[in-house]
């Protein structure tokens, strides 16, 4: 069998391939269970908008609708739930087949790692997503605050909201990874925090970017609600890769010194050398006196 190290890089696409197949699996199977309980999935869904509006000091009873133009829109919106609530379920197993992924690449001492990166990462997308949706009402309702204000009666349509709180669930729980990421790879000696330190400019652009692009909308407050918090992570994990981090060098000789030293290949003989060897004996008995031979003395001249 092949060393996993020193596998070529069409191997490594067919594993990659394999185990986007099997998170696909994760998902499907996720989004089964989570089709029987798209009910209660909306109504979670739907529960910080009403808090909003509370904290806004609209009406509770306030009209709440969702238009839809085509006779397949409920249809439409109970997949997405049940997207939604496929992609949380199969989360673990999905950073589970990340972590199976790159485990080949590493040596011995740093496998044991997963038992502190895959608890970890299960926990930080959990408390990203109930960040955000702890956060939500209060940003919600601040919103709707103005609708008071300015003494407007809205009929809110909760179809983009739906999608876009669903997405910002989803896109903390992801991003909450970066300090356990960031403080892994400070940990194995691929990033230090004075090269991440140097590059932060490049890295609000990064976020502001991303943040642009996971909420779509023309208003900077949905993107700023995405794109501070993860400029608070990046900047928590410098600290983290400051604090664990190691340089390459001394990363590369504590790997040597734990990795077993290779065994020496056995001795070959070269046939050439036999050869040749065989050739100098045999020719130095045939020019050696024969011993058996014994030689007669000539007969006395009488």
């Amino acid at each position: 069998m092949a060393n996993p190290r020193e596998m070529d890089f069409f191997t490594h696409l067919d594993e990659l391939r394999g185990r986007i197949i099997r998170c696909f699996i994760y998902v499907l199977v996720g989004m089964g269970a989570a089709w029987f309980l798209r009910e209660h999935i909306m109504a979670i869904i739907q529960s910080p908008l009403r808090e909003a509006i509370v904290r806004a000091g609209l009406p509770e009873d306030m009209e709440v609708v969702i238009f839809s133009p085509s006779v397949m829109g409920g249809f439409s919106y109970a997949v997405q739930l049940a997207l939604f609530g496929g992609l949380v379920f199969a989360f673990p197993l999905i950073a589970l087949e990340a972590w199976l992924f790159v485990e080949p690449a590493l040596y011995g001492h740093e496998k044991k790692y997963v038992y502190i990166v895959l608890p970890s990462s299960i926990i930080l997308f959990g408390t990203g997503v109930m960040l955000c949706y702890s956060v939500a009402p209060l940003v919600f309702g601040f919103l709707l605050g103005f609708f008071e204000d300015l003494e407007i009666k809205p009929i809110l349509d909760v179809s983009k909201y739906i999608w876009l709180l669903m997405r910002l669930l989803l896109s903390f729980g992801i991003v909450f990874q970066l300090p356990l990421v960031i403080t892994f790879l400070a940990r194995i000696g691929l990033v230090t925090h004075t090269g991440l330190l140097s590059k932060w400019r490049h890295a609000v652009v990064a976020i502001l970017v991303g943040a642009a692009i996971i909420t779509p909308t023309p208003d900077p407050i949905n993107m700023s609600l995405l794109a501070g918090p993860v400029m608070v992570l990046y900047a928590l994990s410098i600290l983290l890769a400051k604090i664990f981090g190691r340089p390459r060098e001394t990363y590369d000789s504590e790997a040597e010194a734990v990795s077993p030293a290779p065994e020496p290949a056995p001795e070959t003989i070269d046939a050439s050398e036999d050869t040749e060897e065989a050739e100098t004996e045999e020719d130095a008995s045939s020019t050696a006196p024969d011993d058996d031979v014994v030689e007669e003395p000539e007969d006395e001249m009488l």
